[in-house]
This record gives structure tokens, C-alpha cells and sequence, in this order.
């Protein structure tokens, strides 16, 4: 019972329970984000193995010369002189400049990866010698102790396959014509090959550039 002059009672503020919900979810938004983040980088990283430069066994020069050497054993085996039959031929490498996509400023010191293709395109009017072509390059790679794959593609094209054990692989289209290529250690000062999750700046030296039969 509230008697006269007694000081007034002052109600006391109802406090309401806020939603914690939202900022919860959105925190576990957030860390759940930055964890797939981490495991792609680390575990993709880890399934594509260490760079390839760090067990190649050329430096670009010499991978240049081994693809050459191997071109010119299966090339003999195709009859560049028949009519008809007519080949452009380059050769060269690509250095790749990369950088982390997380840091600009990461890099893997002393290596870079490149790629040295010899390659011919072959153009041949008559189908049936196209893929007797094939055939030739087949056999030709089975007498170097190698173990070739042969798959058609379509009706018009035979793609042969092949890799040594020092890495270099070759590819042979009965439409296309022939490819050989390898990755490899370069001397130092060179472009940082990276994992590929990065960014990648390619930089080309294509040179050499020949035909046959000649002509004017």
C-alpha cells in the first residue's frame, strides 16, 4: 500500500532477448569461406604434386635439342617427297612468369616451366595416306621401345600418343601433324613456374620456321 508523500515508484525497463541468429550465421559464413579457401589452395595444391621442373631432366636448350632429335627420326618416316604432301614446320619454347594469387610477392626461386614443341602440320588431300601416316608414326615410336596409343577421332583422324621416361611426350594427328613437348629446369634468372592456382603471364619464342617442299 502506497501511503501520501511516499516518493513515486519508478517501473522498471522490460528488457527484450535480441536475435543473435543473423550475426551467427554470418560469422560462420565467414569462417567457413576462409577455410574452404585455405584447404583449396593447400590440398589442390597437394594433389597436383611439387612442380614439374623440380625431377625434369633438361634445361630448355637441351629439351629443344632432344625434341628435335626425336622429331627428325619420325618425320624421315613420313614421305615428305611424295605429291602432295606438304609441311610447315616450328619450333620454339614458352617461359611462363607467375605470381601467387594470395601474394605478388610469392614466388618459387630457380625454376621455371617450359614448354619446347616441335611441330609439323601435315596436309594431305587423300585420306587413306593421312592415316597410313599415322600407322608409320605408330611403329616408328613402338621400334623406339616406346608404347604408343592409337585412338580415332571422328572418321577423318587418328591421334597417336607416346611418353618417355624422361617426360617427353609426343602426339601425332593424322590431321593436325606432329607435336613434341616437355617441361624443363632453365638456368637461373628465369621466370617462377608456380601451382595452378595462380596467375599466369606467358612469354613465347616461337622461331625457325620452315616448309617443305620448298618454295619460293
Amino acid at each position: 500500500m502506497i501511503s501520501i508523500g511516499d516518493p513515486p515508484v519508478t517501473p522498471k525497463p522490460v528488457r527484450r532477448s535480441r536475435n543473435h541468429w543473423p550475426s551467427y550465421v554470418l560469422i560462420s559464413v565467414l569462417v567457413l569461406a576462409a577455410g574452404c579457401c585455405g584447404a583449396y589452395r593447400w590440398f589442390i595444391y597437394d594433389l597436383e604434386g611439387r612442380p614439374p621442373e623440380l625431377t625434369a631432366e633438361y634445361t630448355s636448350s637441351e629439351a629443344l635439342l632432344v625434341a628435335e632429335d626425336l622429331a627428325g627420326q619420325l618425320i624421315a618416316e613420313l614421305p615428305v617427297d611424295d605429291e602432295g604432301f606438304t609441311v610447315f614446320g616450328s619450333r620454339g619454347w614458352i617461359t611462363r612468369t607467375c605470381t601467387s594469387g594470395w601474394d605478388d610477392n610469392a614466388s618459387w626461386d630457380g625454376f621455371v616451366s617450359v614448354s619446347v614443341n616441335y611441330g609439323f602440320d601435315v596436309h594431305e588431300s587423300d585420306l587413306e595416306q593421312r592415316l597410313a601416316h599415322a600407322q608409320l608414326i605408330f611403329d616408328a615410336l613402338e621400334e623406339l621401345g616406346l608404347e604408343p596409343t592409337k585412338e580415332p577421332q571422328g572418321d577423318t583422324d587418328i591421334v597417336v600418343s607416346a611418353e618417355r621416361d624422361d617426360g617427353l611426350t609426343v602426339q601425332y594427328s593424322s590431321f593436325y601433324g606432329l607435336d613434341i613437348g616437355t617441361d624443363c629446369v632453365v638456368q637461373d634468372n628465369e621466370p617462377v613456374y608456380t601451382p595452378p592456382h595462380v596467375r599466369i603471364a606467358p612469354e613465347s619464342d616461337y622461331q625457325d620456321f620452315a616448309r617443305w617442299p620448298e618454295t619460293n
